[in-house]
């Protein structure tokens, strides 16, 4: 585009590899964050995902791929309280 402004192609041929790239490092993001939830790296997960927001806001595929993660990260949460209870009724003196 720069060697010739004036070609009529060149424009739309740079937002087309824009677009593109802008696709690719959605994908990427998305794959890492979908591996960090599976891998219960809640934290890691959620920054991911945030990062793919951010190179495609619009995307619905995030606001679906956050809540993933609140509600898996919340389900840990409260298991591991359910556990700790658990252990707490099973000790002896207790329950």
């Amino acid at each position: 585009r720069e060697l010739d402004p004036e070609h009529a192609g060149a424009e739309a041929q740079l937002k087309t590899v824009e677009r593109d790239i802008a696709r690719r490092d959605f994908n990427r993001a998305m794959t890492l964050g979908y591996q960090a939830l599976d891998d219960t790296r809640y934290d890691e997960a959620e920054r991911q995902f945030l990062k793919a927001l951010g190179i495609l806001p619009a995307a619905a595929e995030t606001d679906s791929a956050l809540q993933q993660t609140r509600t898996a990260r919340t389900r840990a949460q409260i298991d591991a309280f359910g556990r700790s209870a658990q252990s707490a009724e099973e000790r002896p003196g207790c329950g």
